[in-house]
């Protein structure tokens, strides 16, 4: 999806969708812009009893997943496949002939920077599994360490022991597993103090009270 396409969410019945086409024909009439249905997909509860219904009312197929942005959206819990493509980003830049040529600083700075940022935003906009940070981290490792993502080499100090703060002895890259953490802090937070209708869908829905 590019910036200018549009997420809708309606409760998945066939009165709603109805509504929806109508909005969609209102809309298409006034600004001039058609929808592109064979780019677009329904998203569906696993839980939806009348999915070939709203398929042919809506005239649009159903996706188990879409990608917004770049990132994955799914209802489904995600999997190491759904970030296939942060993996081949991450590959690529560490296997570059210009991240291989820097030397043991520009590496720190390289990690830092450029790959830290990378994930920083996947995580901000997905629950990434752990096993696949973990898969990362060593990949991080041994680009730090050596050089090379590919060398079976031991390392003396581990680089959960690297990402701590300076003051701590650390070299300041920031860990992906306290980022991950941060932001899992951060969206709960915003659940709870702010006041939207999305805050108050999650609390009815997932938050005892």
């Amino acid at each position: 999806m590019y910036a200018d396409d549009l997420l809708l969410f309606a409760r998945a019945d066939t009165p709603n969708c109805g509504i929806i086409c109508k909005v969609l024909d209102k809309f298409s009439k006034v600004s001039g812009l058609e929808v592109n249905y064979g780019k677009s997909s329904i998203i569906l509860p696993a839980n939806c009893t009348n999915s070939d219904n709203i398929r042919d009312i809506l005239n649009i197929p159903i996706a188990s997943r879409i990608t917004y942005l770049g990132i994955p959206l799914s209802p489904y819990n995600p999997k190491i496949s759904d970030f296939s493509n942060l993996n081949e980003k991450i590959n690529h830049k560490l296997a570059g002939w210009k991240a291989k040529a820097l030397s043991f600083a520009g590496r720190l700075q390289f990690l830092k920077f450029a790959i830290s940022n990378t994930i920083a935003y996947w995580i901000r906009g997905s629950i990434i599994p752990k096993t696949f940070l973990k898969q990362i981290d060593k990949l991080c490792s041994k680009f730090f360490y050596f050089g090379d993502m590919t060398a079976r080499k031991l390392h003396l100090i581990s680089l959960r022991n690297t990402c701590k703060p300076k003051i701590f002895g650390g070299m300041g890259i920031p860990s992906l597993f306290s980022v991950h953490f941060s932001y899992a802090c951060a969206l709960i937070g915003r659940i709870y103090n702010v006041n939207s209708p999305l805050s108050s869908l999650l609390l009815h829905h997932y938050v005892s009270p």
